[in-house]
């Protein structure tokens, strides 16, 4: 995996109201199951994708919102989806490309879906909301104590290896299909593991989105090269025993509607992913006490993850863990976020 390199970083415009990801989470093998998503773009733009066992229809969008059916073949348990979706612009000149990662799996027990919503953006186009509730996602009730709630998942922490000290007061674990509200001012964002298999330097990226999900300008992308944002709300500490971003709510600009955290291995040489780490997680930290942890679970076979996003809301960030392999260049998904590197 190459590194960004330092140099020009050109931004792209433009407001396109789609998602980095669908996540079809677990769908009923052997049947058909129908997913359906709306897509915003700018400019008359089609779908180009070449992945197996999944139809996509219409591949021709237009100008605004257009709603899209996925559907899956009827395929045999315990097969993988995964894969990136295209939308090109029409018009060449304009050179506008989104990707979008599709990953899901069948399964013999999991529910059949029937035009199940995946995405859609909200009305102002300042996010994208997540429909889908798969049935291995855990969603916790956000009003429960937050203590007594973290010892339902006790056993879970243990078994992923996380030290004990991870189930005190305020501290619990998170999951992908989780939304939790984050209301400290101060926030540490690092990279753990118990212990590594063999020698890997990783990088954490942020890139701080404006409302068409895209990077504004190029010092809006935190990272080894750029080690903080003018406005100083979001800082990368790059120690050589310690990878860490730190973000100040308080001094985020308005025009950030939400930050994403993208984890990566530096290496050339060696064919490492983040299968070689041992119990990988997210840890989360507030000034508030609260503490959360994100272990990297499944197959992890890519030299780079999307780990999580934090969506700015009134009261505070709301972190959604994503935990999502990529398993292309970094410069490709800088491209995805609007920042062009070289």
């Amino acid at each position: 995996m190459r590194r960004v390199e330092s140099g020009e970083l050109r931004v792209e415009s433009g407001i396109w109201g789609v998602p980095r990801a669908f996540n079809l989470g677990r769908f009923r093998a052997g049947y058909q199951n129908e997913f359906e998503a709306v897509l915003e773009v700018p400019v008359p733009a089609r779908i180009v994708f070449d992945i197996s066992d999944i139809e996509i229809t219409p591949q021709a969008l237009t100008p605004g919102q257009n709603r899209i059916k996925i559907t899956t073949n009827s395929i045999g348990n315990g097969f993988y989806i995964y894969g990136e979706i295209s939308l090109k612009a029409d018009n060449a000149a304009t050179e506008q490309t989104r990707q979008i990662i599709i990953s899901g799996e069948s399964n013999d027990t999991a529910k059949i879906h029937t035009d199940t919503l995946l995405f859609e953006p909200t009305a102002n186009n300042s996010e994208l909301g997540d429909k889908n509730g798969s049935p291995d996602m855990i969603y916790p009730d956000i009003k429960e104590n937050i203590s007594s709630y973290n010892y339902k998942y006790l056993a879970e922490i243990e078994g992923h290896g996380v030290p004990a000290s991870y189930a005190r007061d305020n501290k619990y674990i998170v999951k992908r299909g989780m939304k939790v509200s984050l209301k400290a001012q101060n926030i540490e964002i690092e990279i753990v593991s118990t212990e590594w298999k063999s020698f890997a330097d990783i990088d954490l990226y942020a890139f701080m989105l404006g409302g068409n999900g895209r990077v504004l300008n190029s010092n809006r992308l935190v990272y080894y090269n750029n080690l903080g944002s003018v406005c100083k709300s979001v800082r990368y500490l790059n120690a050589a025993d310690k990878r860490a971003m730190y973000i100040n709510r308080a001094a985020l600009p308005a025009d950030v509607s939400q930050i994403d955290l993208v984890i990566s291995i530096y290496d050339d040489k060696n064919s490492i992913s983040f299968n070689d780490l041992k119990n990988p997680a997210i840890k989360i930290k507030g000034d508030d006490g609260f503490e959360f942890i994100f272990p990297l679970e499944g197959n992890l076979g890519e030299k780079t993850i999307i780990a999580l996003e934090l969506i700015s809301k009134e009261d505070g960030l709301e972190l959604v863990p994503l935990g999502m392999a990529y398993k292309f260049s970094m410069d490709r998904l800088c491209g995805n976020y609007g920042v062009r590197t070289g």
